[in-house]
């Protein structure tokens, strides 16, 4: 996975997640090999102060990874749910 590709998407992910300047974001590729699991996934850790880690988990690379996949995340009643 391209640095590249990793500081095009890290400046989108806090206004999409309302994230604050104390909250830190880490996300990689990672290839999985079991049957039912996407061959490449982008994981996204959010870290903020005081509170359990949360982790997004999409289907693909991160070169593929929307904004509009990232708002269905953060906005799940927009989605339907």
């Amino acid at each position: 996975m391209s640095s590249i590709l990793r500081r095009q998407l890290k400046p989108r992910v806090p206004s999409i997640f309302g994230l604050r300047i104390d909250d830190a974001i880490t996300m990689n590729e990672i290839r999985c090999l079991d049957p039912g699991c996407p061959v490449i996934e982008t994981v996204i850790l959010m870290m903020r102060p005081a509170q359990k880690t949360e982790a997004i988990k999409l289907a693909g690379a991160m070169s593929d990874v929307s904004d509009a996949q990232l708002l269905g995340i953060a906005r799940p009643s927009e989605r339907g749910a």
